[in-house]
């Protein structure tokens, strides 16, 4: 049968009513999904240049008549997300009985030696100044295959195929199905996933092995040992970068675009709590790794290619609430906008400006000029973000009165209005503001609007998209029973004897 249910959320930011709302009937949309618990990459910076790094991430199966890949009896077995969490001061304690909770959300194991096919663990960094993460692991593989001690878990004694994971400042969770979320202290989540009809392969590669300039597709595949990949096309790419490889991601992006043009990426960086601890990757395969070995990397970047039965969707909440008015900007080019007039009032549908009247805010100015004069209106919390990091939404095109209400617009899948960038550099003398490199083309007459954070606004931003999600997939679903049906009943008056 088609296969249309989304199956797991992966996210670096996410509210813990979204986690709830996802936990609810997992299998409401199709024949072959359950899920449980959400993966939580690290804390971290996205890995695209646009928008303001707050990022969801969704996986769902695609409608698809026949599989790619059969390593199990894909007309019962399911594809399957599970998600433990501990917080146990002792970090193979921890781990372990995270994925024992994973475990007791798995299907009950068949006899053999059954394998989990994926494992995504996050640990926190503060454990790195007590303990050895070489542990992580080899702890989690053991743990799986039946070394918990916990009769309710369901044991796989293959172990686990593939492992990928990293360490973080934060983690976000699901413990015994409430959402966990935890900053600066010890924790760790671990997701188990089978995935049959998906092919797995985990790589990890350093700065020097990211090919410069122009390459093949070929050589950029041999170096990810990826090569028996390249002339595929459905392929989803999850990166976890040690942070010390941002400076190679750039290069890493555009041969992944050639090696694999029109695969999905995502993911997150690994992270620290501080600079008395360091950034840690893991990861593991089993069928394909080269050191035939459980692997701590504290350089490179890990990742996992997925292909078959898999779709990846991504799902943005900026985290972010627009303050002063709706701008235009007047003179800018490149990724620089050099001076702005605020728009008057009621030109954006739904924008009113919380500013106070005045003439002279109506009167061009510097970019800067109008971002001290807007800080001057905000409260404290709000003007002391703003002179840390500046951030500007620029309106994308065709959003201009497409609704008042920017939850109804994410609702109704329509996207966000603006996208938002945190200012690169700004020119003291001129006032001008220069967004990150690429990441936009300013001109005459675009519409801008300054942003600072917002939590509580993610967390509402998260829910209307995941009603949106939910919506599209439920009247895709009307849709295919519908022409199911009619095909049936059309068959039926073909085959007729009368």
């Amino acid at each position: 049968m088609p296969r249309t249910t989304p199956l797991f959320l992966v996210c670096s930011i996410i509210t813990p009513s979204f986690i709830k709302c996802f936990n609810t009937s997992p299998g409401v949309f199709g024949t072959r999904c359950a899920a449980a618990g959400a993966f939580s990459p690290p804390l971290g910076h996205r890995l695209r240049s646009s928008p303001y790094p707050r990022t969801s991430l969704l996986l769902s199966s695609p409608a698809s008549e026949t599989a790619a890949f059969a390593p199990r009896n894909t007309a019962l077995d399911p594809q399957v997300f599970s998600t433990g969490y501990s917080s146990d001061p002792d970090l193979a304690v921890a781990v372990q009985e995270a994925a024992m909770a994973a475990l007791r959300g798995l299907p009950s194991a068949p006899d053999g030696s059954p394998t989990v096919d994926l494992a995504m663990v996050t640990v926190s960094s503060v454990y790195d100044t007590e303990y050895s993460p070489s542990i992580v692991v080899p702890t989690l593989i053991g743990a799986v295959r039946g070394g918990g001690g916990d009769e309710a878990a369901n044991y796989y004694r293959g172990g686990v195929l593939h492992v990928v994971g990293a360490t973080a400042a934060g983690i976000v969770s699901t413990k015994e199905g409430e959402p966990v979320e935890s900053e600066g202290a010890r924790g760790a989540s671990v997701t188990l996933a089978l995935l049959p009809d998906v092919r797995i392969r985990t790589f990890h590669l350093e700065n020097e092995d990211v090919p410069e300039g122009e390459c093949s597709a070929e050589e950029v595949a041999y170096a990810l040992g990826l090569k028996d990949f390249v002339e595929k096309q459905a392929l989803s790419l999850l990166l976890l970068p040690h942070p010390a490889f941002q400076s190679s991601m750039s290069d890493f992006l555009e041969g992944l675009d050639t090696a694999f043009p029109g695969c999905d990426k995502f993911g997150a960086s690994a992270s620290t709590v501080s600079s008395l601890s360091r950034a840690r990757l893991f990861r593991h395969d089993q069928e394909n790794d080269r050191d035939r070995g459980t692997n701590t990397l504290t350089v490179g970047c890990v990742g996992v290619v997925l292909e078959g039965d898999v779709q990846v969707r991504t799902m943005i909440s900026p985290g972010v609430r627009a303050v002063g008015p709706v701008l235009r900007v007047v003179e800018g080019s490149g990724s620089t906008v050099g001076v702005v007039v605020q728009e008057p009032p009621g030109t954006g549908e739904g924008e009113k400006p919380d500013v106070v009247e005045d003439p002279k805010q109506y009167w061009p100015k510097p970019t800067l000029a109008e971002a001290n004069r807007v800080m001057k209106l905000l409260s404290d919390d709000d003007a002391a973000f703003m002179r840390q990091a500046l951030l500007i939404g620029v309106e994308q095109s065709g959003m201009v009165g497409s609704s008042p209400s920017d939850l109804e617009r994410l609702s109704k899948g329509l996207g966000h209005r603006y996208a938002v960038y945190q200012v690169a550099s700004a020119g003291m003398k001129t006032g001008a503001v220069t967004l990150p490199l690429g990441s936009v083309d300013v001109s005459p007459g675009m519409r801008l609007r300054f942003f600072v954070r917002d939590g509580e606004g993610a967390k509402d931003e998260m829910k209307a998209l995941w009603s949106g999600y939910k919506k599209q997939v439920s009247n895709f679903v009307v849709s295919l029973q519908l022409c199911t049906r009619i095909n049936n009943i059309a068959n039926e008056f073909i085959l007729s004897p009368s």
